[in-house]
């Protein structure tokens, strides 16, 4: 006989499978809902919405296309620009072209992805933070009704950001 899916049979299936489909990490979400990542594992690869997922990265990538195009249809301008400054003998357009170019190529591998200059903190893998969510959620411990919701209140906000 089959098991049954730990995380398909879980009262929070529904808030478990939008962090996974957000992309959150099976490893934060198993001391949250207490399973295994494991069989958090197994549900995002057999069970969860395919759909679902297909629908996020095609409008992520579709978003990205345009953004990428529209840069490049830019940079051709400024190439044109470029080209028309260096034909004239315009030295000082020929620079200001060439700064725009190096530009457009900077935002252009930001918008790839080549480039990302952000800060990157992460306070759900802070141990501050790690003391805090289990100090809670064991404190919820004498109630399961309670403590289901504030994991599921947490993860969605892990999720929106």
């Amino acid at each position: 006989m089959a098991k049954q899916c730990l995380v398909c049979a879980h009262p929070a299936v529904a808030t478990i499978d939008e962090a996974l489909v957000a992309g959150k990490e099976c490893t934060g979400l198993s001391g949250l809902f207490r399973l295994s990542v494991d069989s958090l594992r197994r549900h995002r690869r057999a069970h969860l919405p395919a759909a679902a997922v297909v629908r996020r990265e095609a409008a992520e990538e579709e978003r990205a296309e345009t953004l990428v195009e529209q840069a490049q249809a830019l940079h051709r301008k400024t190439l044109e620009a470029l080209d028309g400054a260096d034909a004239a003998g315009d030295r000082a357009m020929v620079l200001r072209a060439v700064r725009e170019a190096r530009r457009n190529l900077e935002l252009m591998a930001r918008l790839l992805g080549e480039i990302d200059d952000r800060p990157q903190i992460n306070i759900l893998w802070s141990p501050e933070w790690m003391r805090i969510r289990d100090a809670m959620l064991e404190a919820l411990d004498p109630f399961p009704a309670a403590r289901l919701a504030v994991a599921e209140a947490m993860v969605r906000l892990e999720v929106t950001g």
